[in-house]
């Protein structure tokens, strides 16, 4: 009656408690389920704006975390072999999967210092790549690090709105992903001299006064 009573209230309660229990207690049937589930939105009769043909109804309320990384435009297809590589391993050496299909989208350079798309070649463009993963996943963040960490040789940049390690002074620093991070943060400094906007990511990542 308790359960019963929950999913009349929430049905996003039972979606997300099944979800879970198969991709932790029978991991070896996500790439099935993930193929079942992108044979549902196949209709070669259908046309419409992308999030219609996209919607996936109750499953978009499924809690989740997300990874995207933009990649400059001859190195994506090394990232993606890279990335199948680790995704591979990952399932032979320790039955961890990605619980959600990654997905590829390209979008135009742009001028802005501390944009994930931004380059100086006019005209030019950006592979956008992203990792989802079902939240609670055994093993889920871990993977997204994992991929995280590898993709920055490909020149990789992470969404700064989506999990992320950005910071430091390796592979994941300010500096090294953005070319003018300098010029931003004197630009910062000028007009946040009271340093109102820090918190602890951005001094994880190295905004700071």
């Amino acid at each position: 009656m308790v359960l019963y009573s929950i999913a009349r209230r929430d049905p996003n309660f039972i979606i997300d408690a099944f979800v879970r229990l198969l991709v932790n207690c029978f991991p070896k049937m996500i790439p099935g389920f993930i193929q079942m589930s992108i044979a549902t939105l196949t209709d070669s009769n259908y046309i419409a704006k992308s999030y219609k043909v996209l919607n996936l109804g109750r499953a978009n309320n499924l809690a989740a975390y997300a990874m995207e990384l933009a990649f400059p435009r001859n190195r994506y297809l090394d990232a993606v072999e890279a990335l199948l590589k680790i995704v591979e391993d990952s399932r032979q050496e320790g039955a961890q999967y990605l619980t959600g299909p990654f997905s590829l989208r390209f979008v135009k350079l742009n001028s802005l210092f501390l944009s994930m798309q931004y380059g100086e070649k006019e005209g030019d463009f950006v592979c956008m790549i992203e990792f989802p993963t079902v939240s609670g996943a055994i093993g889920g963040i871990e993977l997204l690090a994992r991929i995280e960490s590898a993709m920055y040789a490909y020149g990789g940049r992470p969404h700064w709105g989506q999990v992320n390690h950005v910071g430091g002074n390796g592979e994941s620093s300010l500096n090294r992903l953005y070319p003018r991070f300098a010029d931003w943060l004197s630009i910062y400094r000028r007009f946040c001299p009271l340093g109102t906007f820090e918190n602890e990511f951005t001094r994880r990542c190295g905004i700071a006064h």
